[in-house]
């Protein structure tokens, strides 16, 4: 490599990694893009209600009268219908835990990692819909609309959800079987099909053919709010349960106010001391450790937030497992080409470099393997906190490793271009005790 492209990759490598810290650390929601606003990426971390808060609800859930299913199964089935609905809104920090009732009720406490305006929402899931597709509307003298003969209800939907085209967001309903060939003949008997909603006309969709897939997509120029909400509902009708709202109300951060703040200073003080360490004890070595530390702390920050895993206490304490799995990752590719150095009876840091780097290699993919296999079977078969450790590890583990093999490895072969002779610069000295620099 020559010297000028040395240092333009030098230069490139830290332009890279500037604009990741800008849109990692730096918002621009206050008009600095026009009508756009730009949240930074640690500002769009999903934070546990231990760090940041959140909403909690109550909810009693009992079998309707004439349900096919027995309690358990609907009960089962219930959690899982919220715990859909309340991801679709961006939140994926949820626990469920259950609360005692007499047979046939039983009542499920959420907590989620939500603003205060959620609880509007938390208090209309609480609310048991009844969906029914009927005839076409009629309208009474005084304007108001009239349902038609009601066709079938809300329990023969399988699934809702929102999907966005053109600006807006259209409902996607599916069937079950049954639900299938009543749909298919209302489509062939009516030009029309109007979906109610706890007695309110929610929509009448025009029909021009017969739907034979069991799919429908209804748009009536939604908001994503909007769209779902009618999601929401139409999913809680379809239950065998009978869910209501017992209370509902906010959750303070349970480490107290501002407590992510402060974790985020203490973090950042730890990495300032770790970097300054490195630089003293292994001078441009250890600028280039800290140059590829520093950008796998930006890309583990960058895809927790892309992959919306929530981040709680025992997620900070990951995530600085993690840091400390990327410094050992360098450390042991620093401390190989020092003792390549020490040992060798050759001056040539070219040399000396490739070998500490290749003898590095196994050792470094020895240890991401056994960390990422145990990180996956914690996320595999862990719930709530123990999923979101498994994949702050994975996540911040193997992108530790890339950088420690990859960037460190360029980063290394550039700056040797640029100083290929002063040993000293590299904190490299020759081991008096071995003769002749042979083992």
């Amino acid at each position: 490599m020559s010297r000028k492209k040395s240092i333009a990759l030098i230069c490139v490598v830290a332009v890279l990694i500037l604009f990741l810290a800008f849109v990692t650390f730096v918002p621009l929601n206050h008009g600095e893009l026009g009508t756009t606003d730009f949240n930074s990426v640690l500002g769009n971390l999903d934070l546990g209600t231990d760090l940041n808060g959140g909403v909690y609800a109550n909810y009693s859930a009992k079998l309707k009268d004439g349900a096919e299913e027995d309690f358990d199964t609907a009960y089962k089935k219930t959690t899982e219908v919220f715990n859909e609905i309340i991801s679709a809104y961006g939140y994926s920090s949820i626990d469920f835990s259950k609360t005692n009732g007499v047979d046939n009720e039983k009542g499920f406490r959420v907590d989620i990692n939500a603003d205060s305006e959620f609880i509007e929402y938390v208090n209309l899931f609480g609310k048991s819909s009844v969906a029914e597709f009927c005839a076409p509307s009629s309208q009474d003298d005084d304007g108001n609309y009239v349902k038609g003969t009601v066709l079938f209800d809300g329990t023969h939907i399988a699934s809702s959800s929102v999907m966005p085209y053109n600006g807006t967001y259209y409902v996607v309903i599916n069937f079950d079987e049954e639900g299938t060939g009543l749909f298919s003949d209302a489509t062939s008997d009516y030009s029309a099909i109007a979906i109610w909603l706890d007695g309110e006309r929610m929509i009448e969709p025009s029909i021009s053919e017969q739907i034979t897939s069991g799919t429908v997509q209804i748009g009536g120029n939604y908001t994503k709010e909007q769209a779902l909400l009618f999601a929401s509902r139409l999913k809680i009708s379809s239950l065998d349960t009978e869910v209501g709202i017992k209370d509902y109300g906010v959750i303070e951060a349970t480490l107290g106010q501002n407590s992510a703040l402060c974790i985020l200073l203490a973090v950042v003080i730890v990495m300032v001391i770790t970097f300054t360490v490195l630089a003293v004890r292994y001078r441009l070595l250890g600028l280039v450790a800290d140059i590829s530390l520093f950008a796998c702390v930006l890309l583990t920050v960058f895809f927790v937030a892309i992959l919306s895993i929530t981040v709680t206490f025992t997620g900070v304490l990951a995530f600085i497992l993690c840091f400390a799995a990327a410094v050992l990752f360098n450390v042991i590719i620093l401390e190989r080409i020092g003792y390549e150095y020490s040992v060798s009876p050759s001056d040539s840091l070219p040399a000396t470099f490739k070998a500490g780097v290749s003898k590095s290699l196994w050792v470094i993919l020895d240890l991401m393997l056994v960390t990422l296999i145990a990180s996956g079977f914690m996320y595999l078969l862990g719930i709530t906190d123990l999923k979101s450790i498994g994949a702050i590890i994975f996540v911040g583990v193997a992108l530790s490793g890339v950088t420690a093999l990859l960037l460190t490895r360029v980063l290394l072969s550039a700056f040797l271009t640029l100083n290929s002779t002063k040993a000293n610069a590299y904190a490299l000295t020759k081991n008096p005790d071995v003769d002749g620099g042979n083992k």
